[in-house]
């Protein structure tokens, strides 16, 4: 018997309102949906078997690696395409993403994610928004595992050739899992503060981690102390060698333009941090841009 080309992952708990559209946004390019469940109560499972799903039912256990792994143990396809319930697929990418897949002779795809900010999703917009190019397919059975409690990463199988050069398809995710109303239905800012520190405890944890706590911190109005990681984590990235993500000073400049915004002191805790910086460092220069930027802070639609 054939085995599926491509089997949907996905972990979820709770995601009635909207499991369906993500369903549908992948309908027609996958063979098989893996379903983890660690606890729905709202109707999730029924909504998931009606699209055909094989629903696993697991224990929470503060892990959204452990989970992403079990989906794996239990899905047949030759490619594993892995998703979240608040991402689609772009409607018009579905032939583009199944035809590169069955050409495909390396393990593994990078796919193109939109990350929306905003209030809500229905005034999504691509000038509120971040774009993260990451691997969304890999080939199953060949040892690629999910690490990391939170913000969870793919790891390469042992002994993986890392020289060999991966593939962009040209095919986008839509995600609104970070919009204010996703995370305030969810209670997501204390939730992964908790994960994220119990992340950090471990001596071999990833810079990241420094990143994505700055982030939820920032959100949480704690500029101090996500300012102060997100410098940690820059730096742990250049200690390994690695140029830090452009993800990093987007933060960085975001939590600067907060401070300096809000209190009169900001622009001279710019000049502090950024002495060489002779032009930046120019009050006037820098109060335009605080201005320029106040679109951020009043919540206006303008692209800055």
């Amino acid at each position: 018997m054939t085995p599926p080309l491509i089997s949907l992952c996905i972990i979820v708990k709770d995601e009635a309102h909207q499991i369906e559209k993500c369903l549908q946004s992948v309908l027609f390019v996958i063979d098989e949906i893996i379903v983890v469940d660690t606890g729905s109560t709202d109707g999730t499972q029924e909504i998931c078997r009606q699209y055909g799903a094989k629903v696993i039912e697991m224990p929470w256990e503060n892990s959204f690696a452990k989970a992403r792994n079990c989906g794996l143990k239990h899905a047949h396809g030759e490619w594993i395409l892995w998703m979240d319930a608040d991402e689609e697929l772009h409607a018009d990418d579905q032939n583009a993403l199944r035809q590169t897949v069955i050409s495909c002779k390396g393990n593994a795809l990078f796919l193109k994610v939109i990350h929306y900010l905003g209030t809500r999703k229905e005034e999504a917009s691509p000038h509120r928004s971040f774009r993260w190019a990451q691997i969304r397919l890999f080939r199953n059975k060949k040892g690629f595992r999910f690490v990391n409690d939170i913000h969870e990463t793919l790891k390469w199988p042992d002994g993986a050739d890392l020289k060999q050069p991966i593939p962009q398809l040209p095919v986008q995710i839509h995600h609104y899992g970070y919009m204010d109303d996703a995370i305030s239905h969810k209670q997501k800012v204390q939730r992964n503060i908790e994960l994220l520190l119990r992340e950090q405890e471990k001596p071999d944890h990833d810079p990241w981690c420094e990143y994505h706590l700055a982030n939820e911190l920032y959100r949480a109005g704690q500029w101090e102390q996500a300012f102060s990681l997100v410098n940690i984590a820059i730096e742990g990235f250049i200690t390994k060698k690695e140029l830090p993500p452009s993800l990093l000073y987007k933060l960085k400049y975001e939590i600067l333009f907060r401070q300096a915004w809000q209190h009169a002191g900001g622009v001279a805790r710019y000049r502090v941090c950024y002495p060489a910086l002779s032009q930046l460092c120019r009050p006037a220069f820098l109060q335009g841009c605080i201005y320029d930027g106040a679109w951020y802070v009043r919540g206006s639609d303008k692209c800055f």
